[in-house]
């Protein structure tokens, strides 16, 4: 049979062992007040919780409501206003088949220059300084051509990537869309309650529990010393 101070030792363990656990859970629940911004009033929590994130929906939807006008008015402004037939979507889509065409021009020239060339040594018609020239020419431009085919894959890349927000930027009716479907993405209070109370709910709840454990372990611990230091007495 243990001793009586040994038998105490063990319960002032399991006792404090329990108040370890439950301040984890306090500093848990410590950090979250913080990061939430909660009150210490526990009844205020869920209130507190839905009205900050109303506010921050709203700011978050004014925010994009302004950048997103911002880059449009910007964009036409670069690009030009609307005219009949003709947006800045479409003068960008010129602008970039204009590109592709140049490269597709710069490659034909480079085979027709390159298919000359042979046939002109070839046929030994090409004077010794031209062909000193173009011998010394040709890995430039071959070069050169080849960072055109990187611009050109590149701005393919861009296109692919940002061009779908271009014409959303570019497009009035697009952009009413978009403003509309982000007012329509408002928080209510009512939805926002809905999800906020329970959990809140529950995270009171169990904090209620955590004190009453804490209190219960309290009470075992002292009922259980008084009953090992009486029978000791006993003894």
């Amino acid at each position: 049979m243990p001793s009586a101070e040994d038998a105490l030792a063990q319960a002032h363990e399991k006792e404090n062992s329990i108040r370890v656990a439950c301040l984890a859970f306090d500093r848990a629940l410590s950090r979250m007040r913080q990061n939430l911004n909660l009150p210490h009033s526990k009844e205020a929590w869920s209130a507190s919780f839905v009205t900050r994130l109303q506010f921050l929906n709203k700011e978050h939807r004014r925010r994009i409501k302004n950048d997103v006008q911002a880059l449009s008015t910007r964009l036409r402004q670069d690009f030009g206003q609307r005219t009949a037939g003709c947006d800045a979507k479409s003068r960008l889509d010129v602008q970039v088949q204009a590109v592709m065409d140049a490269y597709a021009d710069a490659e034909q020239l480079m085979v027709k220059c390159e298919e000359l060339y042979t046939s002109r040594v070839g046929e030994k018609t090409l004077a010794v300084a031209d062909r000193v020239l173009l011998r010394r020419a040709m890995p430039r431009l071959r070069d050169e051509l080849q960072r055109i085919v990187q611009h050109k894959e590149e701005i393919q890349a861009i296109m692919a990537q940002w061009g779908v927000y271009f014409q959303l930027l570019a497009s009035e009716e697009e952009l009413s869309t978009l403003l509309e479907k982000l007012r329509q993405h408002k928080f209510t209070k009512t939805a926002l309650e809905n999800k906020a109370i329970p959990v809140f709910q529950r995270i009171i709840d169990m904090y209620t529990e955590r004190d009453a454990i804490v209190f219960e372990s309290s009470r075992l611990g002292l009922e259980h010393e008084a009953n090992w230091l009486a029978q000791a007495n006993r003894v």
